[in-house]
């Protein structure tokens, strides 16, 4: 079996090996193509167009499709996609992601308040953070010493700092930068919550590993988020909107025995997508593939 994780390149590679070495092939999707075409230099309904009716083109030729959210699919539903397909989530290291780690040692590690919400990711465009920055602001007038955390590099650094100034909340606003998984698991612990306002996500694997940490999550209502965050887990909040995003930060925030409620459903919802439970549904999907190839052939 060939198991192909994209849609260009090497994946067209994978393709004709399948087709001239009469092998079936599984293809993931992780894309959220149409949010990304947004930001390229060229401002054309077309090329999106083109893009999604090449995706789709693509993974209709493969034998079955995967990806980490329903999201992928329900785009490319709009475009033909008519092959047999499945949720199937990125696995996450529960022995490094895990609520066990000593706070209070953490928060003095990273200079952090008790009152602290994490961000951890690329900072892109796409993902927004602004709004985050904008609802930690308007947090602080409720609670002074609000902090936010955020983890991760990208060309919009500058931006945002120059952002966290004129609102004031330089202090509040800590860039940390890209960390090892295991600094960034103490950075998660040394947090009472995390949150993300992205547009563009196909999972968050940064979402994922939080929740293994034991956090609350606060997310906007936009792509794959909601899939992942639920009543027994965190708040889902309307996208762009920092008052309501705000809003959520201060109830959690204000209301440890919700904090901790929240925090015991993320630990329990997130065990099973440990490696070891994503790997079994890997074998099983393998078999199932192979068998029904097989049995057409």
């Amino acid at each position: 079996i060939i198991h192909t994780q994209l849609f260009f390149g090497v994946g067209l590679e994978a393709l004709a090996k399948s087709k001239l070495n009469q092998l079936p092939i599984v293809g993931t999707n992780h894309t959220a193509i149409s949010e990304f075409v947004k930001y390229l230099p060229i401002k054309s309904g077309y090329f999106k167009k083109a893009s999604l009716n090449y995706a789709v083109w693509y993974y209709n030729r493969c034998d079955f499709i995967t990806a980490p959210s329903q999201s992928v699919f329900k785009e490319m539903y709009q475009f033909g996609f008519n092959k047999p397909h499945q949720v199937i989530s990125n696995p996450i290291d529960i022995n490094i992601f895990c609520p066990l780690g000593n706070k209070p040692e953490y928060k003095k590690k990273f200079k952090l308040s008790n009152n602290t919400v994490v961000y951890a990711g690329r900072l892109a465009i796409e993902k927004n953070i602004e709004v985050l920055i904008r609802a930690v602001a308007l947090a602080k007038e409720r609670i002074s010493d609000i902090n936010l955390a955020i983890a991760g590099s990208g060309k919009l650094e500058t931006e945002l700092r120059q952002l966290a100034k004129d609102l004031a909340i330089e202090r509040e606003v800590k860039f940390f930068g890209t960390l090892s998984q295991k600094d960034l698991a103490k950075l998660y612990q040394a947090s009472e919550i995390f949150s993300i306002s992205s547009t563009s996500e196909t999972q968050s694997l940064t979402l994922m590993q939080a929740i293994s940490c034991a956090l609350p999550a606060v997310v906007v209502n936009a792509r794959a988020l909601p899939e992942y965050v639920n009543e027994k887990n965190g708040y889902v909040v309307k996208a762009g909107d920092e008052k309501a995003l705000a809003d959520k930060l201060v109830l959690l925030l204000e209301n440890s025995e919700l904090r901790q409620e929240l925090s015991r459903g993320a630990a329990e919802y997130v065990k099973q997508f440990s490696a070891p439970n994503i790997a079994k549904k890997w074998e099983a999907l393998y078999e199932k593939v192979i068998k029904d190839y097989n049995r057409r052939s």
